[in-house]
């Protein structure tokens, strides 16, 4: 198991931060369903979703960075759906992660775009040389 520092997680490589960010997540999901919480009210799953939304934002950018629109728009979707349900209906962060989620879906949208240009593209070169 590997040390995670949160403030040096940008310094990683975004391949690397994936990879951490991952692991995190997969052990505070392994954590809440392997405690007993008999002396609280609240499953442990509760405690620790700010902190999953907050690992589900670095993961976005990370994928965002590697050119993984596409992963990254589930990931912005979880971030604003939390959001939504969390905090106030004006609140400013649920704003910005609205406007990442648009842009991200632009980008996907752009990048879906530029493949079906290139694959007009590559077949209108084959009808010629037919």
């Amino acid at each position: 198991t590997r040390i995670f520092k949160p403030n040096s997680c940008p310094h990683h490589p975004s391949n690397e931060r994936l990879e951490l960010l991952q692991e995190i997540l997969d052990a505070s999901t392994a954590i809440a369903t392997d405690s007993n919480m008999d002396s609280i009210d609240q499953p442990i799953d509760d405690y620790y979703q700010c902190d999953k939304h907050q690992l589900h934002i670095l993961r976005a950018i990370a994928l965002d960075s590697l050119g993984r629109s596409a992963e990254a728009l589930r990931d912005w979707e979880k971030c604003v759906e939390f959001a939504v349900e969390t905090f106030p209906p004006v609140d400013e962060t649920t704003i910005a992660l609205r406007v990442q989620l648009a842009l991200c879906a632009r980008s996907l949208a752009n990048e879906e775009s530029i493949v079906k240009m290139e694959q007009a593209k590559k077949n209108k070169k084959r009808k010629k040389e037919q």
